[in-house]
């Protein structure tokens, strides 16, 4: 008997869209057809590319203190009061 059915894959886990017309505890197999698409390395490096500039932003932020009180070291105790 072969029937085809829709799931979807979520948390290691296939579920079903609709219920399949099968007795509890039948052996089934099959074979997977996934619309997803797959992302293109290009897009991938792009994104890389992205990534490191905002952490070279990052790491350029003051690390000592200034006139106005407010660099990265100072966040936590600026926004939450609390103390390093």
């Amino acid at each position: 008997m072969s029937q085809a059915f829709q799931a979807i894959y979520e948390n290691g886990i296939l579920r079903l869209i609709q219920p399949l017309d099968l007795p509890e505890n039948s052996p089934v197999h099959g074979v997977i057809a996934s619309d997803a698409q797959p992302v293109p390395d290009e897009t991938l490096l792009k994104q890389q590319q992205a990534l490191d500039a905002m952490q070279d932003k990052l790491n350029a932020a003051p690390q000592t203190a200034t006139t106005d009180g407010l660099t990265g070291r100072d966040h936590d105790s600026i926004l939450y009061g609390q103390q390093q």
